[in-house]
């Protein structure tokens, strides 16, 4: 019987990695559905084998605790996310200012504005104060974030020969979208989508002196969203 060929050898390892591969993205998938469903504190290594079903022991073969795991599915949530932004960025025209809008409209949006996002998101800003090691792997994302949001705001600015700081420009940009986010995840009445893409082309033009609309036609802004917002905390009698 002769010897497999190095061939062989290489098809054995790459068929070997994929199946390795699949089921890390089988166990991360059941994962980010059991924080949608059961937030972090109730997220539990038995609930991921249910929903995966599978066997505790491929769990610890590949992670050595439930916060490594989760910190994980965290970083493919995450890259799936920057994926779908990269990607709608490249097919933005023009300059930065664009590309900026186009921020706006994909974080108010499908594929990336859902239900199932939301309670991802919400469950793993919980988990990130309680775990050092999901807390870190959450910092690194919103750092490379930052830099995307900075060095747009820092062409912007060139563009249109302001002074501004990118810095304090990307930080207040990403704190609105974030409260936004926070509060459609625990009340998916408190405003409608749109009225979010407004108020943060209300924050943007702001930010580089654009001038803004105030024709009784135009899309309502902050005092729209301030007031739905509002009449959810205190609803009229």
């Amino acid at each position: 019987m002769s010897e497999p060929s190095i061939a062989d050898s290489q098809v054995v390892k790459i068929f070997h990695r994929k199946n390795v591969d699949d089921r890390k993205a089988m166990l991360i998938e059941a994962t980010l559905n059991c924080l949608e469903k059961y937030g972090y504190a109730n997220t539990s290594i038995g609930k991921i084998c249910e929903t995966a079903q599978v066997s505790r022991g491929l769990i610890n073969f590949h992670f050595n605790s439930k916060d490594e795991l989760i910190a994980e599915s965290f970083r493919s949530f995450a890259e799936n996310l920057q994926a779908e932004t990269v990607q709608a960025l490249k097919g933005t025209t023009g300059g930065a200012l664009n590309k900026l809008s186009t921020m706006i409209r994909i974080c108010f949006r499908a594929p990336i504005f859902s239900d199932s996002n939301l309670g991802v998101w919400l469950s793993l800003w919980n988990a990130a104060r309680q775990s050092p090691i999901i807390r870190h792997t959450i910092r690194q994302s919103y750092q490379e974030y930052q830099i995307i949001l900075r060095k747009l705001f820092a062409k912007v600015y060139e563009e249109r020969q302001l002074t501004g700081d990118p810095y304090q420009a990307a930080l207040a940009f990403t704190a609105l979208i974030d409260g936004l986010w926070l509060q459609r995840s625990y009340d998916p009445e408190v405003f409608q989508p749109e009225q979010a893409e407004a108020t943060c082309f209300d924050l943007l033009y702001r930010l580089i002196n654009f001038p803004l609309d105030t024709s009784p036609e135009a899309t309502p802004r902050l005092s729209t969203l301030l007031a739905a917002i509002d009449d959810a905390i205190n609803p009229s009698p």
